[in-house]
């Protein structure tokens, strides 16, 4: 199933273009800062201030989450740390299935899950730059 979504995912970008009538730029990593300690692999960026993350997912998962009408929670850290790193106001989350209207929601920025994302990051980065140096030393 996976690998079908992925076959599936360039139409679906496309449809996305069309709809919002925008560019999508494909790009492969995009990182934080120089340092590179981390980093997001976005479906996409929209001009300065946009992301995108698709999803085309089976027909019994598109069909939840159009009655949901809401993005899903198992990819709600996914969306705001490509904000966090792409430094972005907002980001799109694409779900689409062939036959079924695409579902396209606007994700805004939630400012408090992002402090504490970053608070994790730092401490996570701190911690393993630690354990390199020590085993260096070995």
């Amino acid at each position: 199933h996976m690998e079908n979504g992925l076959k599936r995912e360039a139409s679906a970008i496309a449809l996305f273009e069309m709809i919002m009538d925008v560019d999508v730029q494909r790009v492969a990593l995009v990182y934080k800062d120089e340092q590179r300690a981390y980093h997001v692999s976005p479906d996409g960026l929209i001009g300065d201030n946009a992301g995108i993350e698709v999803k085309c997912p089976m027909m019994k998962t598109e069909v939840k989450y159009l009655l949901e009408n809401k993005l899903p929670t198992e990819y709600f850290s996914q969306v705001q740390m490509s904000l966090y790193v792409c430094e972005r106001e907002y980001w799109y989350f694409l779900s689409s299935y062939i036959g079924l209207p695409p579902l396209i929601l606007k994700v805004e920025r939630d400012e408090k899950f992002i402090d504490k994302l970053e608070a994790e990051l730092e401490r996570f980065t701190e911690n393993l730059a630690l354990t390199v140096r020590k085993l260096k030393e070995l």
